[in-house]
């Protein structure tokens, strides 16, 4: 089992991705399992250039949900379309959040961000005096820094 947490799938620079792949090129292992396309990766290209190197070397990638073989004729045509879809909808939440954070700012609302530990910080947009207000939350509530 190969899981990096709270790492995007947008970039390679995922060490249990890498670990995998390192594990692959030493022909330990010649068959990959994954949920879905969006759980392998969330980029296009990393999808394609990754299964391509693993096919070169004879490691088939398997993507369950989307029923992806890349050892078939049709998988690496089937992975560039849904892979396509997988980045996008990475884009599109990612532009959603933005979107958000903006517009709370915009309302003087604290934006809040959980931590280690149920432990949040929340920034606010002063308007008035230019200026960030801090605040940490934990399990007894919000205090400004």
């Amino acid at each position: 089992m190969f899981s990096d947490r709270s790492i995007t799938g947008t970039t390679n620079n995922r060490p249990e991705f890498q670990r995998i792949l390192e594990i692959c090129r030493n022909k330990k292992i010649d068959l990959i399992i994954t949920k879905s396309i969006s759980r392998f990766a969330r980029n296009t290209t990393i999808v394609l250039e990754t299964t391509r190197n693993l096919k070169d070397i004879g490691v088939e990638v398997r993507f369950e949900k989307e029923n992806i073989e890349t050892m078939s004729g049709y998988g690496e045509l089937m992975l560039a379309v849904l892979s396509s879809f997988a980045q996008e909808e990475s884009k599109n939440v990612s532009d959603n959040l933005k979107w958000r954070a903006r517009k709370k700012f915009e309302q003087e609302e604290f934006i809040k961000t959980t931590l280690m530990a149920k432990v949040q910080i929340g920034l606010q947009w002063n308007l008035r005096l230019k200026e960030f207000l801090i605040g940490i939350e934990n399990q007894s509530g919000m205090k400004a820094a």
